[in-house]
């Protein structure tokens, strides 16, 4: 038995895998543009995913709310820019809860970057999706731990999410698919 602080209602979350066809790893990262929720290692991973010849896309979807947020989200732009991920990387606006099955259903990876001590219900729905989840908070190293994968990286560590996802990256979407049911 394990206590979780967060529940979900998973009936919104079965979805299908994604499709086979992809030459590209998609990335999914949800939350407010808050420094807590570690978009910018996400970010330099990314970057250096693309360095080393693994196609990867990444969506941030989430709000901007109070300054500090709005702030973060402007840093985010230029990190994007200055990184040359123009054509990889989108930072969207928050979108109705009951639209974030379809992101996850469009999704190879959600990728989790919150600082540890905080958890995070989008990880909970992306598990109920079946899609693969990496995160760096040790809170969730207890349910991302029994996987074929290693799904934790260090906080704060973008060449080691890389190096996570670079793994993730090849293997094909039904490895993907069976990693995500086992979540």
């Amino acid at each position: 038995l394990s206590v979780l602080g967060q529940g979900i209602d998973v009936r919104g979350f079965l979805l299908p895998p994604p499709p086979e066809s992809r030459n590209a790893l998609w990335l999914l990262a949800v939350g407010r543009t808050s420094p807590s929720k570690g978009f910018g290692t996400i970010l330099s991973a990314v970057a250096e995913l693309h360095a080393r010849g693994v196609p990867a896309f990444l969506r941030i979807v989430g709000p901007s709310t109070t300054e500090l947020e709005l702030r973060e989200r402007t840093r985010l732009q230029s990190l994007i820019s200055e990184l040359g991920l123009s054509n990889a990387v989108t930072v969207e606006a928050a979108v109705p809860h009951d639209t974030i099955g379809q992101h996850l259903r469009e999704a190879d990876v959600l990728v989790n970057a919150t600082v540890p001590g905080s958890g995070d219900k989008i990880v909970f729905e992306a598990m109920a999706s079946g899609r693969v989840v990496v995160a760096s908070n040790p809170a969730f190293g207890p349910l991302l731990g029994d996987s074929p994968l290693s799904l934790m990286y260090s906080p704060g560590d973008s060449s080691d999410l890389a190096s996570k996802l670079q793994m993730i990256a090849q293997h094909d979407s039904n490895v993907r698919a069976q990693i995500g049911e086992t979540l």
